[in-house]
């Protein structure tokens, strides 16, 4: 299940750099479940996110790792608990708690 999100998280930042997606909107779609409407989040004001040219395709990452914050972020909206993407993605859960915060922080303050 996780690598099926991961993958899809992968794919969807794919199009969006190569333009193929256009907007801000888009939809995760796993079979047997809801679509999960995003958004995209602008994580340059956050000081756990860095983006580096050679990591992960450009992506924003928690600072320091590999792991895509948007991962954590999508992880959760399709209903995993802070406790179990902390296991999975072997990241501190007061490091997740934050990406968690700050992103529905941005949301709210986006509409």
């Amino acid at each position: 299940m996780w690598q099926t999100i991961d993958v899809l998280a992968e794919l969807k930042r794919s199009l969006i750099s190569e333009g193929t997606i256009p907007g801000k909107e888009y939809e995760i779609i796993v079979p047997g479940r809801p679509p999960i409407a995003k958004e995209s989040i602008d994580w340059t004001e956050c000081p756990l996110v860095e983006v580096k040219p050679g990591v992960q395709s450009g992506a924003p990452v928690l600072l320091g790792t590999r792991m895509p914050v948007d991962a954590i972020v999508d992880n959760f909206d399709y209903g995993l608990s802070v406790a179990e993407i902390a296991e999975q993605f072997e990241i501190p859960q007061n490091s997740i708690e934050a990406i968690l915060t700050y992103a529905s922080r941005r949301r709210r303050n986006s509409d």
